[in-house]
């Protein structure tokens, strides 16, 4: 009976996220829906005000790359990005497409070396769909194109190899402090790297219990988080922290309820791979530290922008495969 259950409650999901996936497929791709950025002036207007301009990495190196591809003498006329936007800058187009793609390809790269851990439980064929479920979810979810996703998604997997290092106690002082210079780069990138925090809570919390050797810690990276976070908006004499509250229109707007369900299913779906208890609980664990970014995403965030949700899933999906009692299963 219960494998019963299981077997449609598979069946049901995997439906359901292939009528989802249709629907974003048919209203969210061209890329229309971020258009008006791929004018340059746009562009620099959007990201040098409000909370986007404390999200400096990405903007700045996209910046950069433009520049570079405007100097060059590469014909882009065969790319036409007019049915975007009647003004839309070609190279702009690319630097945004460069950039992104590049940094997708290093977060698979990173989760490739993750995946080849000792203590991870997974068996060898099942990595490489691992790698390309989640190489599907990042790209669908770029029908809203930013500058700043992928490199938040590199730095997140980046702090969780190095984390569960630490947490081996591999060469921990070397890894410690690179976990401390991951937070910093990621907070100057964009806020997501708070779910870095969160992971490390649940880890911590949940390995070593309450003490010092969890606490102090997670003292220090919070400290850092904060820090950054502060100086950022000291440096641009500003404290916004968001455009507006959305939270009516998550629950009212079928497009954003579509977005809410396709997000549930995401933070499902790793907990149906995991195959062990210790898994199923940091994933958990993982989930209750990460709470104030999904309540904050529901107050201020477009849910229908379901990148917003592919964070948490990439670590919970990694988590899925991660076990401290045993190592392979070859």
């Amino acid at each position: 009976m219960e494998q019963k259950i299981g077997n449609f409650f598979r069946a049901f999901l995997s439906m359901l996220y292939m009528g989802l996936l249709n629907f974003f497929v048919f209203f969210g791709f061209s890329n229309h829906y971020s258009s008006g950025t791929f004018v340059l002036e746009n562009f620099q207007e959007q990201y040098n005000s409000g909370v986007y301009q404390f999200r400096l990495i990405s903007t700045k190196l996209i910046g950069w790359l433009y520049q570079i591809l405007d100097k060059t003498n590469i014909d882009f006329s065969s790319y036409p990005v007019h049915f975007l936007n009647p003004d839309a800058d070609i190279k702009l187009y690319w630097a945004f497409f460069i950039y992104t793609t590049f940094f997708a390809m290093l977060t698979l790269l990173v989760m490739n070396v993750f995946l080849n851990n000792e203590k991870i439980t997974v068996r060898d064929p099942y990595r490489i769909l691992i790698l390309l479920f989640a190489a599907t979810i990042i790209a669908i979810s770029q029908f809203v194109i930013v500058p700043y996703d992928t490199f938040a998604y590199f730095m997140l997997v980046l702090f969780a190899l190095v984390f569960i290092r630490f947490l081996q106690r591999k060469q921990p002082g070397l890894n410690f402090f690179l976990m401390c210079l991951f937070i910093i780069i990621g907070t100057a990138n964009r806020e997501t790297m708070a779910l870095a925090l969160s992971l490390a809570a649940a880890l911590l919390l949940s390995e070593r219990g309450i003490g010092k050797d969890s606490f102090w810690p997670l003292v220090v990276l919070v400290a850092l988080f904060i820090g950054t976070y502060i100086s950022l908006r000291i440096f641009f004499h500003a404290s916004v922290t968001h455009d507006s509250s959305l939270f009516a229109q998550n629950f009212t707007n079928p497009k954003n309820i579509a977005g809410l369900v396709f997000g549930v299913i995401l933070l499902i779906l790793p907990l149906l791979m995991a195959t062990r208890y210790e898994q199923k609980k940091f994933i958990l664990f993982f989930y209750v530290a990460s709470l104030p970014y999904i309540l904050f995403c529901l107050a201020v965030g477009i849910l229908f922008e379901v990148r917003l949700f592919v964070p948490v899933f990439l670590i919970a999906m990694l988590l899925s495969t991660f076990s401290m009692q045993h190592g392979r299963l070859n």
